[in-house]
């Protein structure tokens, strides 16, 4: 956490990712198969988009981002 916090990452900010990113999505079993790829997260998307609603909230937050960011110009 202190290492986020000192490269100035945010926690509010749900496009940024932690420098050491979360890698599992299996949090229900009592053993991990790591030769199971359904075991580990998609590192392609951020932690705001890991299943699809929040993929849903992470587009929209983006978008009014953008629009936030084309007010300003």
């Amino acid at each position: 956490m202190h290492l986020n916090t000192l490269s100035g990452r945010s926690y509010d900010d749900m496009t940024q990712n932690p420098v050491f990113p979360w890698v599992l999505v299996d949090w229900d079993s009592e053993e991990l198969d790591f030769s199971n790829p359904a075991t580990f997260r998609d590192l392609t998307k951020p932690t705001g988009a890991l299943n699809s609603a929040r993929e849903m909230e992470f587009e929209r937050f983006s978008l009014l981002k953008e629009e936030e960011q084309q007010g300003d110009s």
